[in-house]
């Protein structure tokens, strides 16, 4: 069943594995997320979904704020990076 949801609909199963990663690991701070929050990365970067990329950086960066700090703050300026990105997109489109 996960194969067809990730076949018919790449970033809806991107977007609920990333989301149930992080409410798990909000209930339970032993719950180690990072398989599942990087399985939805690798999706939406194969399927260039940058909304859900942006999504999956904001969730890592905030993952990694007390764990790896360099790393957190890779995946912030990603993350900043990125939105910089859509916006200038969506301002071309409706210029």
């Amino acid at each position: 069943m996960e194969k067809a949801i990730l076949a018919k609909r790449p970033n809806y199963y991107s977007m609920a594995l990333n989301n149930l990663a992080k409410a798990k690991y909000l209930n339970n701070k032993n719950y180690n997320p990072i398989p599942e929050l990087y399985k939805a990365l690798e999706i939406r970067k194969k399927n260039n979904d940058e909304e859900g990329l942006n999504s999956s950086y904001e969730t890592l960066s905030e993952y990694f704020r007390l764990k790896d700090k360099a790393l957190s703050l890779d995946f912030a300026k990603k993350c900043f990076y990125l939105q910089i990105k859509i916006k200038v997109q969506k301002i071309r489109y409706w210029l």
